[in-house]
């Protein structure tokens, strides 16, 4: 059984009273259970390493602290702001590390077999920052090969483009990093996640004809910048935001709906995009909308979360947030209202999650992590 303590603080001023208000909410002496880690979600005004050492003086338990535009727990929640989740258990161990530039997949099970040598691990938990030279679908493959296909969760820590700092872990921020949780023991989680359905197609029969990994090249046998502005997608001088919300996506609307968000335009008229793409697959070009990202949620709430006795870890990718505009804290606020179990919610740049066809590195979704008391 793993129990969820949770606590959030919107005090930007002044640390001290930053500090004092999550270890009221947290009562970590009289509710600590054998062993714990704490999952820490900052925006960029929580950045000071100080305040993150004088947090780990106060916690006196393993720690590690990832970036995201607004997180939430219980009843709280906001932009300015910093949340935390801690996990505790009486007999569930938690064996944590990193790996800083990871760039071979050897790295990448060097990690987990460091890891995993201390105790037989049941589940996974991921969060890494951006840049980082190994993508999520590749990363997928290589954990499901070394660990015979355990359930990964996890979540891309978002920075924003002028506070790059990475991750924070081990007393310091690391702006290339994998960080690992193993939990090991006996305890059962509910995993699960929804796409973001699409609301238009703007484009469709598309081939992409030269593809590298994420990095998108041609379609229809045109370089990709090229073919995107002849259709009219994009023009010179729009926001690189815009383009995030006309994703590429399979054939079906489905829940098994792949989806490609564009997330940039390289310098050579490439496009990069969230996942892996297959050269020779057939795609679309869609629109997410504000109303679809809103429905969606309310629809997976109710199937997978509301009403059930459980605490939960609830990531919503941040091409959510922007699809939201000025309303991007809806979906916190929805959540805030629904739900009377302990929580976190926030938003991520990428997700990973388990599910009845394996694991699974995800664009544009909301994913599910619950935890089970009994």
């Amino acid at each position: 059984m793993i129990r969820l303590l949770t606590a959030h603080t919107t005090e930007i001023e002044d640390e001290d009273l930053a500090l004092e208000e999550l270890e009221r909410k947290l009562d970590l002496k009289n509710r600590l259970l054998k062993n714990s880690f704490a999952l820490v979600f900052r925006n960029k005004y929580f950045s000071d390493e100080t305040f993150y050492n004088s947090l780990a003086a106060m916690l006196k338990i393993e720690f590690v602290v990832a970036s995201t535009i607004l997180s939430a727990t219980d009843g709280a929640s906001g932009g300015a702001s910093l949340s935390i989740s801690v996990l505790t258990s009486d007999n569930v161990k938690f064996i944590s590390g990193f790996s800083e530039y990871p760039s071979t997949p050897t790295d990448i099970a060097d990690l987990y077999h460091r890891l995993a040598e201390q105790a037989p691990p049941k589940a996974i938990f991921l969060f890494h920052t951006l840049p980082y030279d190994i993508n999520g679908s590749e990363q997928v493959k290589i954990l499901d090969e070394i660990s015979g296909g355990l359930p990964i969760f996890g979540s891309v820590s978002y920075d924003p483009p002028d506070e790059e700092r990475g991750i924070f872990y081990n007393g310091a921020f690391r702006k290339n990093c994998l960080f690992m949780l193993l939990s090991s023991g006996d305890f059962e989680l509910s995993l699960s996640y929804l796409t973001t359905p699409i609301a238009k197609i703007l484009e469709k029969d598309l081939v992409i004809t030269k593809a590298e990994g994420a990095v998108l090249k041609e379609l229809n046998g045109k370089p990709a910048v090229q073919y995107l502005k002849d259709a009219g997608i994009i023009c010179d001088g729009m926001n690189p935001i815009a383009l995030t919300i006309m994703p590429l996506c399979s054939a079906n609307n489905g829940h098994g709906r792949r989806i490609w968000v564009m997330v940039g335009v390289c310098d050579n008229g490439d496009i990069l995009c969230g996942t892996e793409l297959t050269q020779g697959e057939v795609v679309s070009i869609g629109l997410f909308e504000q109303h679809i990202v809103l429905n969606s949620l309310v629809a997976f709430l109710e199937e997978n979360v509301i009403g059930k006795k459980e605490s939960f870890l609830i990531f919503s990718c941040s091409v959510r947030s922007l699809t939201l505009g000025f309303s991007f804290d809806e979906e916190a606020d929805y959540i805030s209202q629904k739900l009377d179990v302990p929580y976190l919610f926030a938003y991520s740049a990428g997700e990973y999650c388990y599910s009845p066809d394996g694991n699974r590195y995800l664009n544009a979704s909301v994913i599910a992590c619950g935890f089970k008391e009994s």
